[in-house]
């Protein structure tokens, strides 16, 4: 045998290096490097494309290089969020109407983001797209408390009572527990006493003391104690809790309704000045001063003072004018409704609002033919697509034809309002049935189906 073959590592297999292995090498390298490299451009024109097309400027490069799929969305709705308040401060909606949107679908665990677009949503009159945010978010975070109450409140004063009932039963159950359970039980007590279950509500209440002591919903605590009998210590309740935390300005316009209907005007109208005092900037606050003034001592010199100066610091606005005619359609002011709709004559071409709640004075002043005139001169003016404005023209006409006794147009235009609701906002069709239902005008209630 040769003898070089009996050398130790040269046996058969294990020879010297063939000449093509290290041109495989090479190759190999090649095409990991050209990876590499088409890997950096890829992440390179991504995040150029989130940082400077989307505008977002919270990702990081790193986010988009190592596939942070969850980072990179939630810091492009960030940015959005951003961006729809800002569009929100510029008055231009409709951009704010789509950053909002396209951001919660981004990130819809968002609460304060929700919380915020559902803000939005509710400044420009989409009642029903508020409900829906807030509806879509406390269905993913049932245990959030903030998100929990501004729902229920809204579900329970927009009409929407069975809608809250439904959603606590699915989301709570009949025995809701920790934290949020009270802030559940009150709601569901406040929906209860809505739709007329009276019975359940005092056993809810009887089952749970425990509520009554709760900090995080003291308005609609006080408002169930209220609509249960015990007036005084509903008022004290939402006294208290006014004084030692101050509450949104709905809590005082509250309280200064309870005690001008008990009676108590003096406190009503101090009520009134505390709440302008703390929110000088709201209009419902010099609006709420005006009507508990009135209570106190009608066409009192302060009275007309506090109009006036309403109206000229108004400067013309439409908004403002327009609350404070509401109150004159409320409180029956027939020649403050009718200098108002001249104003807004004067101003601009669409009067419909206007005309509506100079109808409500002439109704209050039992004026029902001339409020039924008007109510044509609106309907003439009114736009067929327009189911929004349909709604509270044909609940003023339904109401108009009974008070003249009108069965067939009391008939006919609850139709209308009812085709009007289908539209726009068909949740609120129980609402406007009871309503019915409590006005003795049988005739509109029974076009409104029984839930």
């Amino acid at each position: 045998m040769n003898e070089a073959s009996r050398l130790p590592g040269r046996s058969c297999g294990q020879g010297a290096a063939r000449p093509h292995d290290g041109a495989v090498n090479r190759i190999v390298a090649f095409i990991i490097a050209g990876l590499v490299a088409l890997y950096a451009l890829a992440v390179l024109g991504a995040y150029s494309w989130i940082h400077f097309v989307r505008k977002g400027d919270q990702v990081g490069l790193m986010d988009v290089a190592f596939f942070r799929v969850s980072q990179v969305r939630h810091a492009m709705a960030g940015q959005q969020f951003i961006q729809a308040k800002q569009d929100w401060e510029k008055r231009d909606y409709r951009a704010a109407y789509v950053a909002y949107v396209s951001a919660l679908r981004r990130d819809p665990d968002n609460v304060a983001g929700r919380l915020e677009a559902a803000d939005f949503f509710a400044s420009i009159g989409s009642v029903k797209l508020e409900v829906t945010i807030l509806q879509e978010g406390l269905t993913r975070s049932p245990e959030d408390g903030v998100l929990a109450k501004r729902t229920l409140e809204l579900l329970t004063s927009t009409g929407r009572d069975r809608s809250a009932l439904d959603l606590i039963a699915k989301l709570y159950g009949d025995s809701p527990r920790g934290d949020i359970a009270p802030t559940v039980i009150i709601y569901r007590t406040l929906a209860m006493l809505n739709t007329g279950d009276e019975a359940g509500a005092k056993t809810v209440l009887s089952e749970h003391p425990e509520v009554r002591q709760c900090q995080t919903s003291v308005p609609a605590l006080a408002n169930i104690l209220w609509r249960s009998g015990d007036r005084l210590e509903a008022m004290r309740t939402l006294s208290r809790d006014l004084a030692a935390e101050p509450e949104p300005f709905a809590a005082y316009s509250q309280l200064a309704g309870w005690q001008a209907t008990g009676g108590m005007n003096d406190d009503a109208v101090a009520t009134a000045k505390e709440g302008r005092s703390r929110f000088p900037n709201e209009i419902g606050a010099r609006i709420l001063l005006i009507e508990m003034l009135s209570a106190q001592m009608p066409g009192s010199t302060e009275l007309k003072s506090e109009i006036d100066s309403f109206i000229r610091d108004s400067g013309g606005r439409p908004e403002a004018l327009g609350v404070l005619a509401e109150l004159a359609g409320r409180k029956g002011w027939i020649d403050l409704d009718r200098n108002l709709y001249l104003v807004s004559a004067n101003r601009q071409a669409d009067l419909r609002i206007s005309g509506l709640l100079y109808s409500d004075a002439l109704a209050v002043n039992n004026r029902s033919e001339d409020q039924r005139a008007v109510l044509e001169q609106v309907e003439a003016q009114s736009e067929h697509g327009n189911a929004a404005l349909a709604v509270q023209l044909r609940r003023r006409e339904v109401i108009a034809a009974a008070a003249l006794g009108d069965r067939d147009a009391v008939r006919e235009k609850a139709r209308y309002l009812s085709a009007a609701l289908l539209k726009s906002d068909p949740d609120s069709m129980d609402a406007y049935r009871r309503l019915f239902e409590k006005l003795g005008i049988k005739d509109a209630a029974t076009a409104f189906p029984v839930p």
